[in-house]
């Protein structure tokens, strides 16, 4: 092929993609104006039968049925960029969560002004009880005891990748995530009041909070890095033991909480870090707006099983958001698969999808079908 065909090639893809921006803004504006609509008369958002019908009718009109897998996921990415157009400045009717009141108790794990502390708060606001823990295991155990009716836990960093404890603790005790909570990570190097960066000799955290400051800590490699197992734990044992020499990476919150003062501000590595908690009950629920599912499973060990469970997913269209595996206590070499797609269990697409998957697996298990939580627009709780 010359470099002149191709050169005129891609002038054509040029002038289509005009074209598509175009169709797309005209689209994107009418579905401002549906917006509207459902504002003033109190509508859903989410409308699974509608969807379904529209993307039946795109692929019924394709020529080409080697395309149907591309059509249907370039449909199902532009309903899911529709309703979250849609639901732009009506939070609470876009947002479900579960009722809650000064009788529900939610547990969590750390102390009052950990990040956990914020996404418990962010999530349910300040009606219910909270209870906080020292473990993540006590999380689940507390709610498995029917302590708490609910629990909020990190699950995911944005930089560091998943919080593998938590994960282990999801397939082992199988309870359901019924929602998530995204809150944006900010480390200050706090001290006693009084205290310089010249004085500190020990730096406590939470091993995650030392990954995501390296490059502080990589500049001062004579401090001795403390593992701790909460950085606002940390923040408080360092108020607590009065010595100038300690200082602690933690939360605005924390240090502000615990009286101490800031030795150094914003000290993560990336202003873009965020932490993914999964707010996890002893019963899946889900409506209409649920638009994300999490799946655990796993496979013979034998060539190509992933592969044949994974082809599922383009088939019917599916987005998947992430895969991760972890191995299975007690049997060397073999793993189970975390495994996110957006996704509501009320279309006949989504259950054919899992359906499907299940023949290649030896052990599935849904986690939970939730309403995925937008990324936080840059103002700090």
């Amino acid at each position: 092929m010359s470099g002149k065909n191709l050169d005129i090639m891609r002038k054509q893809i040029d002038a289509i993609d005009h074209k598509l921006v175009t169709l797309f803004e005209r689209r994107m504006a009418i579905v401002d104006e549906i917006a509207d609509i459902k504002r003033a008369n109190g509508l859903e958002i989410y409308h699974p039968e509608r969807e379904q019908a529209v993307i039946d009718r795109a692929v019924g009109r394709l020529s080409d049925q080697s395309l149907v897998p591309f059509v249907r996921e370039l449909f199902m990415n532009m309903m899911q960029l529709s309703r979250k157009r849609q639901g732009e400045g009506m939070p609470m009717a876009v947002r479900r969560k579960p009722p809650v009141s000064a009788d529900t108790s939610i547990g969590y794990q750390g102390v009052r002004g950990s990040f956990s502390e914020e996404a418990t708060l962010g999530y349910f606001g300040g009606d219910a009880s909270f209870q906080n823990y020292d473990a993540f295991a006590d999380v689940f155990v507390a709610l498995k005891n029917g302590e708490i009716q609910y629990g909020v836990l990190p699950i995911e960093n944005s930089n560091t990748g998943s919080i593998a404890t938590v994960v282990d603790l999801m397939g082992e005790y199988g309870f359901y995530i019924i929602g998530e909570e995204i809150v944006k990570v900010r480390y200050h190097l706090w001290g006693l009041p009084g205290a310089d960066l010249a004085d500190i000799t020990h730096v406590y955290s939470h091993p995650q909070g030392f990954l995501q400051c390296h490059e502080l800590m990589d500049a001062h490699r004579d401090w001795l890095q403390v593992p701790y197992k909460n950085t606002a734990t940390s923040a408080k044992y360092v108020s607590e033991q009065g010595d100038t020499a300690n200082a602690s990476l933690s939360s605005i919150r924390a240090g502000e909480l615990y009286d101490l003062a800031p030795l150094a501000e914003n000290v993560q590595d990336n202003d873009y870090n965020y932490t993914r908690f999964a707010v996890i009950g002893p019963e899946m629920t889900a409506d209409e707006f649920c638009d994300k599912i999490s799946i655990v499973f796993s496979l013979d060990h034998v060539p190509g099983s992933l592969f044949s469970a994974l082809s599922a997913f383009p088939k019917y269209g599916a987005n998947i958001l992430k895969i991760e595996s972890r191995p299975i206590k007690g049997v060397s070499w073999e793993y189970f698969f975390y495994l996110d797609f957006n996704g509501n269990m009320a279309d006949d697409t989504t259950r054919e999808l899992l359906a499907e998957v299940k023949t290649h697996c030896n052990f599935f298990k849904l986690l939970g079908n939730y309403q995925a939580c937008a990324m936080p627009n840059g103002k700090e709780r």
